[in-house]
Order: structure tokens, then sequence, then C-alpha cells
């Protein structure tokens, strides 16, 4: 048996998704309680465990390069490369914010726009948009993922498009004011995370050599010495 593994820690949950020959045999999220770099190694174990897939049957590991929180993002990545580094398998590094918008860029119509965003905290919003030319092929950047504040994001959004991610009910009570009710529909994300990535490892043809894959960051992080 031959298994791929997502693995995605860039947000305040863990969602892990492992699938067979592109079937999804199963997705999961979990609550960190301490630190991502202290509970990943055994939340994965424990995973592959309670559904019978053994470490040696993975061939390849689909990971969230960003953008996300500095720390967890961090520490997910660095494992998944260990863990890649340590078997010889390929990673996919996927874009959070294409995941994030992938399940509604299969559901658009007409080539629709799909705007993906996630609260950035002081930063601002970070945001991309993404359709897609026709089905079974990647989706295509719209607009460049970037950090802004949300009214420069709603100004530059594409007409008539839908928005999924982080929207929370102050997002919305902004958007509404600023008058873009005709063009916005708020989704909430569905599905978990890991789940997206390993279909768009798959459609991407993205499995690469792990040595090389980096953080996506849109703004270099803060960090203290």
């Amino acid at each position: 048996m031959s298994y791929n593994l997502g693995i995605d820690t860039v947000s305040d949950n863990i969602s892990l998704a492992i699938e067979d020959d592109g079937r999804l045999i199963i997705e999961k999220s979990f609550t960190v309680t301490d630190t991502v770099s202290h509970e990943l190694i055994n939340i994965i174990d424990n995973f592959l465990k309670s559904n019978q897939v053994e470490l040696h049957d993975i061939t390849g590991l689909a990971v969230c390069i960003g953008p996300g929180n500095y720390g967890p993002l961090r520490a997910g990545l660095s494992i998944t490369q260990g863990l890649a580094l340590a078997r010889n398998l390929p990673i996919a590094p996927i874009n959070r914010l294409e995941a994030d918008a992938w399940p509604f860029i299969q559901s658009a119509q007409n080539q629709q726009p799909v705007i993906s965003v996630h609260d950035a905290g002081r930063l601002g919003l970070a945001w991309g948009a993404y359709n897609q030319n026709n089905k079974n092929e990647p989706p295509r950047v719209v607009v460049p993922p970037s950090i802004t504040d949300l009214e420069e994001c709603a100004k530059s959004a594409p007409p008539n498009s839908l928005w999924c991610g982080e929207l929370s009910d102050e997002s919305i009570k902004t958007l509404l004011h600023l008058g873009y009710s005709s063009k916005i529909e708020p989704l909430k994300y569905m599905n978990t995370r890991a789940k997206s990535m390993l279909e768009l490892a798959s459609v991407q043809q993205s499995y690469q050599d792990p040595s090389g894959i980096e953080a996506l960051y849109l703004q270099p992080p803060r960090i203290n010495r």
C-alpha cells in the first residue's frame, strides 16, 4: 500500500489527511494544547495508527507553507521536511490561500474569481484571488497574495467574486458598509485544509525535493533577538 499525507499547521488547528491513489481515506482536525513543535509528531503518529497506516507506507507529503502563524508554520514545515528527508520522500508545498479557495474554485461558474482571506492580526488581511480556466486544471492567480487592510482588499477585488476563509462577522459588516453587498457572498470553509492540499498537490503535480522548500511570508516575520 502507498499513501500521501497532508499536514497543515498554519492556523489555530492542525489538520491532517490521508489519500490512497487520489482517493481520500480520512481527514481530521486537531486542537493543539501546548505547541505544534511539541505535539505534531505524536499527533501524526496517533493519526496514522488509528487509521491502520504505517509510516513506511507513506510515499509523499503535502505541507502548507503559509501564509500563517509564524511559530506553528515553521514547526510544521520543519517537522515535515525532517520526515521527508529521513525517508527520502517528496513534498508538495501548498499555498494556504489556494488551498482554502480550492473547494469553491471547483464549484464556481464561468471562471468566477474566488477571494481567499485570513486575518493577519495587526498587519491587516492576507488575501489573494483565484479562478480556474477549465475543470481539473490548477488554480489560476487572478490577484497575487498580499496583505492590505479590508477596505483596500475590497477595492482591489475582482467584481462578482466569491469570498472564503476567515471572514469574521465584523469583516462582513464592513464589506456591506462599503457597498459590496451585491458582489460578495461570504462563504465559510467546509473541509479540512489538509484535504484540499492533497487534491492540489495532485492537480498541480507539485511533489518535489524537500530540501529547497521554504515558508511563504507576505511580509518578513518579526523575530525578537
